[in-house]
């Protein structure tokens, strides 16, 4: 029972109201005798309504009535208080507001496990999850305060609500944890996981930063390390590139990645120029020789009457350096341990004529 707010519904005279509000929660009221003085009250102020109707009281009879039953009404809520106090049990329309606030309170420590410095719109969905919590446990609690200024009031959990909103208590229990630098580790693979190093010791990251770009070095364990990242960037999605001399690239140029202190972003990049082989063979005055069977593991193919090939490499065999033989009756056999794939050049060779 809201006993302040009955309270002040004596002082600002609106015994109707109070009247209306009690035939309500008079079945909340647990010891006997304080619901038969209750009964006493209601009898007395329908008695006093009913001479009202008929006229016959005077101004000072209608006063003396109504200051001897707000005498007795705060007689009876202080026993109330007394006697009941914390063991009223809650409404049942309280239920789903606490239900709800614990809903909340959950969802908020879920996603704080994830995100320990939320960005700025995300800190303010975190204050209201936390204020509406607030206000759902309040509303559990029996005879909270009351607010009445000026003709306004307002519930207890109204009140706590909007007070937690002012203090903004989570902003105090972190302030400082997230305003330091931060280190942001890049690691870059290549399309068979995260354990495919694909470039070690060579090329750079690149983060694209508003305002401005970084560049970190890719070390020989294939990964970038961005260190003195400004607080403010935490929590933002992040463009990348990567920069090399060789013709790497990153699969998913277009992505953004969330920056996260003390959480690896994985870069997924892919060597381009190792699907295929072409070129151009010739004899020793430079004549082109067609049927030259030009094979790389078990695939083949063979010039044609201007002596060009193109060779296409599934992808279970590429990679950056492949062992190239040319063959052909007639000729010594040409053969390449390591030819660098990715340099994107054509495989022209001479071949020489046996003397057999």
């Amino acid at each position: 029972m809201q006993i302040n707010r009955y309270r002040a519904l004596i002082q600002q005279g609106r015994l109707s109201e109070l009247f209306d509000l009690l035939v309500v929660d008079a079945e909340r009221i647990q010891s006997r005798e304080l619901r038969d003085t209750l009964s006493v009250l209601q009898s007395r102020w329908a008695a006093h309504r009913k001479n009202l109707a008929l006229g016959i009281l005077s101004a000072e009879e209608q006063q003396s009535q109504v200051d001897e039953l707000n005498r007795h009404l705060l007689i009876f809520f202080e026993q109330l208080q007394v006697q009941q106090g914390s063991v009223i049990p809650p409404r049942k329309s309280a239920l789903p507001a606490f239900v709800v606030s614990v809903v909340l309170l959950i969802a908020i420590m879920a996603l704080l496990l994830y995100v320990p410095c939320p960005s700025a719109t995300q800190y303010h969905f975190f204050l209201i999850a936390l204020a509406l919590a607030a206000a759902g446990f309040t509303a559990m609690v029996p005879g909270f305060f009351q607010f009445h200024q000026k003709g306004v009031q307002a519930g207890g959990a109204v009140v706590v609500f909007f007070a937690v909103l002012a203090f903004d208590p989570a902003n105090h229990m972190a302030e400082g944890k997230c305003d330091a630098d931060f280190t942001q580790t890049i690691y870059v693979h290549g399309p068979k996981g995260i354990s495919d190093r694909l470039i070690t010791g060579h090329g750079a990251i690149v983060m694209l930063l508003p305002g401005g770009e970084r560049e970190a070095a890719i070390d020989q364990e294939g990964k970038a390390v961005f260190t003195e990242i400004a607080a403010k960037w935490k929590n933002r999605n992040i463009q990348f590139y990567l920069k090399n001399e060789q013709p790497y690239r990153l699969l998913r140029p277009d992505s953004l990645y969330m920056l996260q202190e003390g959480r690896a972003i994985y870069l997924e990049a892919m060597l381009e120029g190792v699907d295929k082989l072409y070129g151009n063979i010739v004899d020793e005055n430079g004549a082109p020789i067609a049927g030259v069977n030009v094979a790389i593991a078990d695939i083949f193919t063979l010039t044609d009457s201007a002596g060009n090939f193109n060779l296409i490499i599934p992808p279970a065999l590429q990679k950056k350096y492949q062992h190239v033989i040319c063959s052909k009756e007639g000729y010594l056999i040409f053969e390449k341990l390591q030819n660098p794939m990715h340099t994107l050049k054509p495989f022209n060779i001479v071949l020489q004529r046996s003397n057999e």
